[in-house]
């Protein structure tokens, strides 16, 4: 369950229910569990649980203040069996593309994986769907390429949804995604980021020749130019001292006939 406040600000408690569909053997075993989405992983929470294998709740001991996804654990391996247990979640940065991998070791009920993408790890929007494959105990590897991720670091969370509609939340991943043009990379992050706190990172194959580094706004107004050499690696940040108000910029490096560039937000 993705649990986001709408409004106010006071704390309370969380509590979720499950059906005879749930999977469900030992209600005594179940736990409440809350993502952690700055250490990227799931925390048990102080809960109580009332009622047997075909349905019940479980609540949190005491009220929350930070939400979003709770859902179901179990301490327990045999136990409450999940739908679906993934052996891993990666991603790999090919050349301006991203590919997704995952593997799962069994599935019961699994109707697709949604793929969401986020450039700040907070807020996500769907960019695919895989069809699952049902009910199985082999091993099966699944693959998705995102050709619209924009360059820097990329977050990406993958979602099983059963066949009932019920669904399992899986952990964030980050994925640096570069674009190397004849030995020439270029990253920025976090993006969007505020001033002061932007990071750069350039690679270059050649230390002897001079690089150039820009940053423009959409109407070509320069904010910064330097001239960096004797180095294969570079990095810096974007300071406040630019005066650069929120919105989107563009940061281009150059080296002899090879130019790449990131664009980036800027926010308050």
């Amino acid at each position: 369950w993705d649990i986001e406040r709408s409004n106010g600000g006071s704390s309370r408690t969380v509590g979720l229910s499950w059906g005879s569909h749930s999977e469900v053997t030992d209600p005594a075993t179940l736990l409440l569990t809350h993502f952690n989405s700055g250490a990227s992983e799931w925390e048990n929470v102080a809960a109580t649980a009332a009622g047997d294998a075909n349905s019940g709740t479980i609540t949190s001991d005491a009220p929350w203040s930070t939400f979003s996804p709770f859902t179901l654990g179990s301490s327990d391996e045999v136990a409450n069996p999940l739908p679906v247990e993934l052996v891993y979640f990666n991603g790999l940065s090919q050349e301006g593309d991203i590919l997704l991998e995952w593997q799962t070791a069994t599935e019961t009920n699994n109707d697709f994986f949604e793929i969401e993408r986020s450039y700040d790890g907070k807020s996500f929007e769907a960019v695919g769907r895989v069809k699952g494959n049902g009910n199985s105990s082999q091993a099966i590897t699944y693959q998705f390429t995102d050709r619209n991720a924009e360059f820097g670091v990329v977050y990406y969370r993958l979602t099983q949804y059963d066949f009932d509609g019920q669904f399992e939340v899986f952990s964030i991943i980050a994925v640096n995604n570069e674009l190397k043009i004849g030995g020439l990379s270029l990253v920025v992050y976090p993006n969007p980021g505020r001033l002061g706190e932007i990071n750069y990172n350039i690679l270059t194959s050649d230390q002897n020749a001079e690089v150039e580094i820009t940053v423009i706004d959409l109407g070509g107004q320069v904010y910064m130019k330097n001239i960096l050499t004797g180095k294969l690696s570079y990095s810096g940040i974007i300071e406040s001292q630019y005066s650069m108000s929120a919105g989107i910029y563009f940061l281009s490096i150059k080296q002899g006939d090879k130019l790449t560039r990131q664009k980036f937000y800027v926010t308050e």
